[in-house]
């Protein structure tokens, strides 16, 4: 049996600043119901996840708040050249460096990954991805799979995931969706559930404007004895940083980014701020396992200030940041 996940990192609406930059928004689909924008992850054969209240709900649809965020000229302008003068050739720095959730020296290891070799690319007749075609050969991790390819088909609500394995056999039969619908992306191989299996990683880029430029779409597929697994997030840019190990030989664990407002709160010199947000998640077998409660310096609260910062902040008391992770993840209250 093979599932499909989608983790929606930014559940309801909330009030930012007047200085808000926001690019157009559009209508996404969720994997399941064809419609995106709702805030609950759905398994598309709809049995719910572990760890995970299927039950909980949140009506009100709407953008995802990265493209909502505020926009700080200095780092749009230090990663867009980045990214114009290196490339998506060039591996691009995970969370914003500056404001990290680790002080200099103290990150923990990354575990190895490796860029899948693209071996035939058919491009979309129009300005769009539809009709786009790529097909990647994954680099050798665990049990080589010479065989194995990985399909990414563009389509006008991002990019359709499949994924060959010998002799034809359809590794994912139900349907994966990275909704992204730009061209610029990276697709990884690497054995992040330690089975022996390759599994692999596709990250598109979203395009758009002021801090949604670096926002991403991630679609890890995770083996599994009985299949693939998928599951997406969105985070501002992806990189080997958000995936670590704080222990030689111990589980890899995915750091979800995201950019939050004290949106009313009473902050400790009574200003408006944003912050950036770490949250741990353990990758178990085929799953992501919510594991903040696993290390003492998460969920971690960066104040998005003028100046590089990697400190929990003071700005909001422990009861603030909980009511505020409250209301932005119902599904994990």
């Amino acid at each position: 049996m093979s599932y499909s996940h989608k983790y929606n990192s930014h559940y309801g609406q909330r009030t930012l600043p007047a200085n808000t930059h926001a690019s157009p928004c559009r209508k996404r689909k969720d994997l399941t119901h064809g419609r995106r924008g709702d805030p609950n992850p759905k398994i598309q054969n709809e049995t719910p996840m572990p760890h995970y209240d299927a039950n909980m709900r949140n009506k009100n649809d709407g953008c995802k708040r990265a493209r909502r965020a505020l926009a700080n000229p200095a780092l749009t302008f230090l990663v867009t050249a980045s990214i114009v003068v290196l490339g998506l050739n060039n591996e691009v720095f995970g969370y914003p460096g500056g404001y990290g959730p680790f002080r200099a020296g103290r990150k923990p290891a990354s575990p190895p990954r490796f860029k899948c070799k693209l071996i035939a690319e058919q491009t979309s007749p129009g300005d769009n991805i539809d009709g786009a075609l790529r097909r990647y050969r994954p680099a050798a991790v665990g049990k080589v799979q010479a065989q194995t390819k990985l399909v990414l088909r563009g389509t006008t609500n991002g990019w359709i995931i499949s994924l060959i394995g010998a002799g034809g056999r359809n590794l994912l039969p139900t349907t994966v969706t990275n909704s992204m619908t730009r061209s610029e992306m990276e697709v990884f191989s690497c054995d992040l559930n330690k089975d022996g299996l390759p599994d692999f990683i596709v990250n598109v880029w979203s395009g758009g404007t002021g801090l949604a430029f670096f926002g991403t779409e991630v679609t890890f597929l995770l083996s599994s004895k009985e299949g693939y697994r998928a599951a997406s997030f969105y985070l501002f840019s992806f990189g080997k940083e958000d995936l670590v190990q704080f222990k030689a030989g111990g589980p890899v664990y995915f750091i979800l980014n995201d950019l939050m407002s004290s949106d009313g709160e009473k902050t400790l010199d009574g200003r408006d701020h944003n912050f950036w947000v770490y949250e741990l998640y353990r990758i178990d077998r085929a799953s992501f396992v919510p594991a903040n409660a696993d290390r003492p310096d998460f969920p971690k609260w960066v104040w998005f200030s003028n100046r590089d910062n990697h400190e929990e902040t003071t700005q909001l008391t422990s009861q603030q940041k909980a009511k505020l992770m409250k209301k932005h993840r119902p599904a994990f209250r």
